[in-house]
This record gives structure tokens, sequence and C-alpha cells, in this order.
């Protein structure tokens, strides 16, 4: 079974260990010998360091939770954008459908780029959802999804959908070429 006290898978690791190796780097030490950014999924300077002050605080565990805290706010983000769009039921739904999903239960177990880039792209298409009558939600969502590209470069196939829905959701409000120039 896979629970939270195993050992770290390798993505895990180097992940984390990047992130104290960029710490001390940051505190004067040497840099480290491992271009990381060629081959990272990821930007080495968020996540990495996001993980290794959770792993100087509580070890993997505490890393591990905290992918499963960013998991649980993307399951609070999409039941808010889903009621926003439908009503509370769905949403409940459409959380619980998410919550108990197999990518979502693995992404919640591991402490890699994922689960904040996920995290991200669901709070950036709440705040586009209900960015028609706000011009700073709009700002707050191209925010929140520049930054889950940033955290996960692959983030960047998912705001695709995520700008088309912002359009979308604001014709009725603003017009159609408003809401494509927007």
């Amino acid at each position: 079974a896979f629970t939270l006290r195993n050992t770290a898978f390798v993505d895990e690791g180097c992940y984390l260990f990047s992130g104290h190796s960029e710490w001390v780097r940051l505190f004067g030490g040497p840099s480290p010998d491992t271009d990381y950014p060629s081959y990272f999924s990821g930007s080495p300077y968020l996540y990495p360091l996001i993980g290794a002050v959770a792993t100087g605080v509580g070890g993997l565990t505490a890393a591990r939770a905290l992918s499963l805290a960013f998991m649980l706010g993307a399951t609070i983000m999409l039941y808010r954008a889903t009621a926003l769009i439908f009503n509370r039921r769905a949403g409940v739904l459409a959380g619980a459908a998410f919550a108990f999903s197999g990518p979502a239960l693995f992404m919640s177990h591991l402490a890699t780029f994922d689960a904040p880039a996920v995290f991200l792209l669901a709070t950036g298409l709440w705040f586009a959802l209900r960015s028609a009558d706000n011009k700073v939600l709009f700002l707050e969502a191209t925010g929140a999804v520049v930054l889950a590209i940033a955290f996960k470069y692959a983030a960047l196939v998912y705001a695709i959908p995520i700008v088309a829905i912002t359009a979308i959701v604001a014709i009725p409000r603003v017009g159609w070429r408003w809401a494509a120039a927007r």
C-alpha cells in the first residue's frame, strides 16, 4: 500500500535535494553541480525551494502533506468554479469526482511540481469565471495561470481552455469584441 511513510520516489528526491542545494547557494554556499533547469519539468526556483522548506520542517512526510494540501485546495476551487457555473450540487459532485480520481490521489501523495500547478490552474479557472464583471479578477486569473505554468511547464496545455472559458463567460456581459480582445 502506498502511504506517506515510504521512501522518496526518484523525482521527489531530486526536487527536494535541488531545493536544499539552492537554499545553500542563496545563503552564500557553493552553487549546485547539476544544471537543474535543463531537465526539470518546472522552474527549479519555485517548488523545490518550497518543498525543501517543508522537508526541513517535517521531512518527506511534510513535503507530501504540502502536496496533499495543494490538491485539497484544487478540489475546493473546482467545487467553487462548478458551483458558480451550475449549482452547489454539481459543485459537490465535481469536487468528489476529482478528489477520488486516480490522478488526483496519486498527485496528492507525491512531493512534486504537479500538485501546486493543479491548484493554481483551478484557482485561475475560478478567477477567470468571476472575471467577467471585474478586471482585477482577470489579472488574478492571469497571474495564477502564469504561476501554474512556471511551477510545471506542461500546465501551458491547460491554460488555453481557461483563456477560452474566460472569453466565453465574458461574452454575455461585455460583448464578443471585448471578450475576444481580452
